[in-house]
């Protein structure tokens, strides 16, 4: 049995973390399903060159059913630029990622990810952005830990219990995986929290923790990918929706690992 113990909300909004354990962040934009143009894809690439001359194709091979005039958005091409950020796009279909590379740590969105997406936005709506209505916006986070195994307890570090009874004596748990969902109507708001856990005895007695959140508002409402800055505000308060399950399935001692400082502890 596997329960997410309820937390309160947060009095004190994090502002960011000092020891940030977040791999990967990243924003989608999805437009309505319609007829697939097989331009788009090149036509954004080469007007997002000029504002990122170093983008570099990343290959990828993406198998989609484009019949029809109501395809849903798919991605089918991918590209990346110094280093750590990555894009995806293809029918009507936006992704802008950091990915973590070597200690190079995420600091706040509007440091690491709000530059990129914004350019995105902005090359999205001079290059398509007229002819494609938005219907979802999503925001997620993934982040890594890494615990002694020594007396591991997952509830000690996420406000999560999980039971197991596999009548067998001196069973030793390899692994774990779950997953919750849930529908926040107040803000029209899908929320997905993600654990999995996974010990390897022969690597140094550790267990590592992967945690998953990822906000999503659907049936967005007048709004194209030509309103880039309306979009960034929309991103930048889905992103709030994902950080704050995050934080609330943390609790204080990861608080303390992930070294949080908080809006109101600044100077």
């Amino acid at each position: 049995m596997t329960t997410m113990r309820p937390v309160s909300p947060a009095r004190r909004r994090v502002d960011y973390c000092e020891n940030s354990t977040i791999s990967e962040a990243w924003t989608v934009i999805l437009g309505l399903p319609g007829a697939v143009d097989p331009t788009d894809p090149p036509v954004l690439e080469r007007a997002a060159r000029h504002s990122l001359p170093t983008l570099q194709r990343k290959p990828a091979i993406v198998a989609v059913d484009v019949r029809g005039d109501a395809v849903p958005p798919f991605w089918n091409q991918q590209v990346v630029w110094e280093g750590k950020h990555l894009a995806r796009f293809g029918h009507r279909y936006l992704s802008v990622h950091f990915i973590r590379q070597d200690e190079e740590r995420y600091t706040k969105f509007s440091e690491v990810l709000a530059p990129s997406v914004g350019t995105w936005l902005d090359v999205y709506a001079q290059a398509l952005g007229g002819e494609h209505p938005v219907d979802r916006i999503g925001f997620g986070y993934v982040n890594r830990f890494t615990f002694d195994a020594s007396g591991f307890d997952l509830s000690k570090n996420f406000s999560i219990n999980v039971g197991v009874d596999v009548g067998a004596e001196a069973a030793s748990l390899l692994g774990l995986t779950t997953a919750f969902r849930f529908y926040d109507p107040a803000q029209n708001m899908y929320l997905t929290v993600e654990l999995s856990a996974e010990s390897v005895p022969s690597v140094d007695g550790e267990i590592g923790v992967t945690t998953k959140v990822f906000a999503e508002r659907r049936g967005v409402e007048n709004l194209s990918f030509v309103d880039s800055a309306r979009l960034l505000e929309q991103v930048a308060s889905t992103k709030e929706a994902a950080k704050e399950s995050f934080f609330s399935l943390a609790t204080q001692e990861t608080h303390t690992i992930m070294g949080v400082v908080h809006a109101s502890d600044g100077p």
